[in-house]
């Protein structure tokens, strides 16, 4: 499908040259098949993917790797909320402010929806589907590429 293949899921300008490095995504869901599908997905794209079933391993992944263009987070886990995860993130990382997607099976959840208003977060609403999830973090590097460029 046209979503899958890198060319036709790369804008102008995002990951176009051969030797640009690809985008890096972290991945932060406690499913196995969410982590697997979203790494396959993502990878399709031409996006490098670290998949990470807890907080714990995702904040080690921050503090030893250092930047991620995107963060694909999920809302609920079992020993730390996504909100959570974010705040400790940002507060380590100001600068991945901007590059969260939290991922929800019902992000019309008021709470959500006000934190992530109130900081710009895009919501990914499961289930999802490749060219959505690839839609989004396209437009996530896109917004802070012309950040870059102000």
């Amino acid at each position: 499908t046209p979503a899958t293949t890198p060319s036709a899921a790369q804008p102008p300008g995002v990951g176009a040259s051969a030797g640009a490095p690809r985008p890096r995504v972290m991945v932060l869901d406690d499913e196995p098949s969410i982590r697997a599908f979203l790494r396959k997905a993502l990878m399709s794209a031409g996006m490098e993917v670290l998949p990470y079933a807890d907080g714990a391993a995702a904040w080690d992944g921050i503090r030893s790797i250092g930047g991620f263009d995107v963060m694909l987070i999920d809302h609920r886990m079992a020993e730390m909320s996504g909100t959570e995860f974010y705040a400790a993130a940002v507060k380590l990382r100001p600068e991945l402010a901007r590059r969260a997607v939290f991922m929800r099976g019902d992000v019309l959840n008021p709470e959500l929806r006000a934190f992530a208003a109130q900081r710009g977060i895009r919501l990914l609403a499961k289930p999802f589907d490749i060219a959505d999830v690839v839609r989004i973090v396209q437009e996530v590097l896109a917004t802070d590429e012309s950040a870059a460029d102000k």
